[in-house]
C-alpha cells in the first residue's frame, strides 16, 4: 500500500523515473494503478491540494495504457442490451422498462431502436451510463 507520506520521502527523479512515464508493461500498469488508487483514497478533500495534479497526471498515464491494451470494442445498442440480459440472467420478458417481450425482441434483432425513456430506465436499472446505448459516430462517414 502506498501513502502520501512515503511519496514525500522518495527522491523526485526516482519517482519520476518509476511513475511519470508511459507504461510499457503490465507490471508497470498494475503498480501505477495501485499508486493512483491509493492517492485517490488518501487525498485530502481540498481542490487545490498538490496531490490532485499528480492524481490527474497518473490518471492520464493509466488511461493511455488502458486505451491501447484494454480497448472496449464498439457495440450497437442492441449488443449492449443483449450483453446485459446475458450477464444478469434475464429473459426478454423481464425487462418491463422496455416494453413487452415482443418489443425487446424487435430491439435485439435491430428492427427497432431504443428510445430515450427506455435508455434512461435501463441506465438506472443496471447502474450504467446512458452513453453506452448510443452508437459512436463513424469519423470517416462524418468527414465526407
Amino acid at each position: 500500500m502506498f501513502s502520501i507520506e512515503a511519496l514525500s520521502d522518495l527522491p523526485v527523479m526516482q519517482f519520476a523515473g518509476e511513475y511519470l512515464q508511459p507504461i510499457d508493461t503490465e507490471e508497470q500498469y498494475e503498480r501505477t494503478k495501485a499508486l493512483l488508487h491509493a492517492l485517490i483514497n488518501q487525498s485530502p478533500d481540498e481542490p487545490r491540494h498538490p496531490v490532485n495534479g499528480l492524481i490527474h497526471i497518473l490518471g492520464l498515464i493509466v488511461e493511455s495504457y488502458e486505451d491501447e491494451h484494454y480497448a472496449v470494442p464498439e457495440s450497437s445498442p442492441a449488443e449492449v442490451l443483449k450483453f446485459l440480459i446475458e450477464q444478469h440472467g434475464l429473459t426478454q420478458s423481464e425487462l418491463p422498462e422496455i416494453g413487452s417481450q415482443g418489443v425487446v425482441s424487435e430491439i435485439l434483432r435491430g428492427r427497432r431502436q431504443l428510445n430515450a425513456r427506455q435508455i434512461q430506465a435501463l441506465s438506472q436499472r443496471f447502474h450504467i451510463s446512458p452513453a453506452v446505448f448510443f452508437p459512436k459516430p463513424n469519423p470517416i462517414a462524418s468527414a465526407g
